[in-house]
């Protein structure tokens, strides 16, 4: 038998990245509570600070993101 590779090696700074990307909306909409917004206000301003934050995360993910080794 050979060794296989876990399903998770090498994603763990992944993991770190997306949680640090959902720690950052969350302040965002827990900032804009302290502020007065009411809670479906700061629904939509997670929401809408999520979608501006993707665009650079998904470039971290990618860097992040271990590179598949073709082995036959």
């Amino acid at each position: 038998m050979y060794q296989a590779p876990s399903p998770t090696h090498g994603y763990v700074p992944v993991v770190v990245a997306f949680w640090l990307y959902l720690a950052v909306a969350g302040a965002v909409a827990l900032g804009a509570l302290e502020l007065g917004v009411s809670d479906g206000g700061a629904l939509l301003v997670f929401l809408f600070s999520a979608a501006v934050l993707l665009k650079p995360f998904v470039r971290v993910f990618r860097r992040l993101t271990p590179k598949r080794r073709r082995e036959e």
